[in-house]
């Protein structure tokens, strides 16, 4: 499917993330319908991988109501060196398979959230970097 433009970047920076409960706050608001195409994490300080204490990123479409539930990525720090967090790098998280996930009407919004198992694994001072396309494809 081709992207109507070159896509675009927007920045949230969120803070710190610690503790077992789940944080989430809001990260992107989309003025018109667009693509996601990639998002990343960055952070402040690394995080060493690992299978039993580790942290799980998801950003989810809340739709215009902030309630949606609709998975757009996912990952976690749960396979040691290959998940590790490196200090101020880009940490791809997986796009869901699911196209229609990554197509965001006009008017609707994503969280990021971070949720610890075990003992977790805090961030220090996280920025969420959405990369999309205006436009849509088969989704809107």
């Amino acid at each position: 499917m081709g992207l109507d433009i070159q896509p675009q970047t927007a920045v949230a920076y969120l803070g710190d993330f610690t503790g077992s409960t789940g944080t989430e706050l809001p990260c992107f608001a989309a003025e018109v319908a667009c693509r996601i195409v990639a998002i990343d994490l960055l952070d402040i300080t690394g995080v060493t991988a690992h299978a039993s204490n580790y942290g799980t990123a998801t950003v989810e479409n809340k739709g215009t109501t902030g309630s949606g539930t609709t998975s757009v990525a996912a990952r976690s720090t749960d396979t040691v060196s290959t998940d590790d967090i490196d200090t101020f790098a880009a940490w791809a998280i997986t796009l869901s398979t699911t196209e229609a996930n990554l197509e965001i009407a006009a008017g609707e919004s994503l969280s990021f959230a971070w949720t610890e198992a075990g003992t977790g694994q805090d961030l220090g001072g996280a920025a969420i970097v959405i990369h999309y396309a205006v436009g849509s494809g088969a989704g809107n």
